[in-house]
């Protein structure tokens, strides 16, 4: 009860504005684990998105149907790829494992479905140091919005 306690308080405090009681610096990154890291940088991303920075990529609309992600190296572009392919997929590849976490998709090299523009069944895998180093970037760019 107490881990999960203080990951929501992580998350609380590294989503929360930079002006506000809960927010915390860069360090706060390095405690959060797999889980917690990719809400947090999804839900900063998304946040500074709506406030007109070019931080969240790929984001599948249903209206419009599947598209090919070309920011495969943010976690926003391996989320909203491997969350397409729990929606709609055109072509799934051989011996895809559409159970797995989204962790363990964006971590891997093996797509669920093939790529729309390539035909691919690989992709780039994204390493935690990639997700900690997104995570502390779009923390810095809030941070400079603010001055």
């Amino acid at each position: 009860m107490y881990r999960v306690a203080s990951s929501l308080m992580a998350i609380v405090m590294l989503c929360a504005p930079s002006d506000s009681v809960f927010a915390l610096g860069e360090e706060e990154v390095y405690s959060l684990d797999m889980t917690l890291l990719i809400a947090a940088t999804l839900t900063k991303s998304k946040d500074l998105a709506k406030r007109g920075k070019n931080t969240y990529f790929c984001e599948y609309d249903p209206r419009r149907g599947p598209k090919p992600c070309d920011r495969m190296d943010t976690v926003s572009g391996q989320y909203e790829d491997y969350y397409q392919s729990q929606m709609v997929c055109k072509e799934r590849c051989p011996f895809a494992d559409i159970s797995q976490s989204s962790w363990m998709y964006m971590m891997g090299v093996a797509r669920i479905c093939k790529d729309l523009a390539t035909g691919s069944c690989t992709k780039a895998a994204l390493t935690v140091d990639q997700m900690r180093g997104e995570l502390i970037e779009l923390i810095r760019l809030e941070t400079e919005m603010r001055r």
